[in-house]
């Protein structure tokens, strides 16, 4: 719309017949730019195209893109905004594709005919778009449009704008990137292996520890039943041979003490068998009281020196074992002897 000066009412110069592609329409449009002639460039965004409208014309013309939204040099995606330099050449700022784009001069002569135009469009390929580098955000021909897979993402690739020098940057640091990660994957590997073997050599050492242990207790366990067994034998031999012992014992007190009661009787086979101080000591009354001592459980009545002191003269009377009293069939070495050699 053109309002004049103290106007109420405006006059439509471009698009008159409402949102569309057609020469005569426009879509979104996002800036306008008026020459001294009074044509109009407008940034038609929604059609990617720059139109020039002359003064008075019903329709305009095409000066950049128009040829659909990607980002060839003669395309432009969603421009937002243009301008000229002082020779007349048009920048764009082709918004969908991140870049600045400068189509062809437009300004030179502008009365160019269409035909002229045309021509000059199908030389469009032939000029290189002018994009800014991510890395280093120089503007330069060597900068170029980038296209990489992106699987990380919903998008099915992903877009960047890199000059030569920042290809070869991000080549190299990629290579590093790589050997790093097999460095890192072969140490991961080593020490993976360095791991394994540990285990095995704790695996090996618990074994053997478990080997030793086992063999240890099993011995400790043998040891300890043949020490049950030797002590169960030993104090088995112990209570017999006291048993025998005190059989022994009673069966001397018992022959004394009848020769000590019959000594006269026996008076002529004793002096034959025995000599007189072993027939003067059972006859006497010190005799008979150590006896019945020795035989009384109360230890009130004996003490243990009298009891041992009479047992040791037991013992030096060895050859009582030979005399057989009534009541005994044998003498106490017959009945007994195989007890002892038990």
């Amino acid at each position: 719309m053109k309002w004049k000066s103290n106007e109420n009412q405006g006059e439509i110069i471009a698009g008159k017949n409402g949102k569309g592609c057609g020469l005569d329409q426009l879509s979104n449009v996002s800036f306008i730019f008026v020459d001294d002639e009074q044509s109009i460039y407008v940034s038609d965004s929604e059609n990617h195209r720059i139109m020039k409208w002359r003064k008075d014309a019903k329709e305009g013309v095409i000066v950049a893109g128009g040829n659909g939204w990607e980002n060839q040099s003669n395309q432009v995606s969603y421009p937002v905004d243009l301008s000229f330099d002082d020779e007349g050449n048009l920048y764009v700022a082709d918004y969908g594709n991140h870049r600045i784009e400068r189509p062809i001069n437009i300004m030179v002569d502008e009365n160019i005919s269409e035909e002229i135009s045309n021509l000059l469009y199908e030389l469009i390929d032939e000029i290189d778009a002018i994009y800014e580098c991510d890395d280093c955000s120089i503007v330069d021909s060597t900068v170029k449009r980038q296209i990489k897979s992106q699987q990380t993402t919903t998008e099915a690739t992903m877009v960047s704008y890199l000059c030569d020098n920042c290809v070869e940057k991000r080549h190299i640091n990629a290579q590093k990137v790589l050997q790093d990660l097999e460095s890192l994957a072969y140490e991961v590997e080593q020490r993976l292996k360095a791991i394994e073997n540990t285990e095995k050599e704790l695996d090996q050492w618990r074994d053997a520890q478990l080997q030793k242990n086992r063999e240890f207790w099993d011995e400790y366990r043998r040891q300890v039943e043949n020490f049950s067994s030797c002590r169960i034998r030993t104090l088995q031999y112990e209570y017999t041979m006291r048993q025998l012992k005190t059989e022994r014992i009673r069966k001397r007190l018992k022959r004394a003490k009848y020769i000590g009661e019959h000594i006269y009787e026996l008076s002529d086979q004793l002096n034959h068998l025995f000599p007189l101080s072993f027939i003067n000591l059972i006859s006497s009354e010190q005799f008979q009281n150590q006896f019945s001592l020795f035989l009384s459980n109360k230890e009130e009545n004996s003490t243990n020196e009298q009891r041992k002191e009479f047992l040791d003269q037991l013992e030096q009377l060895a050859f009582l074992d030979q005399i057989i009293i009534p009541g005994d069939q044998f003498g106490i070495d017959d009945e007994i002897k195989d007890d002892f050699d038990e």
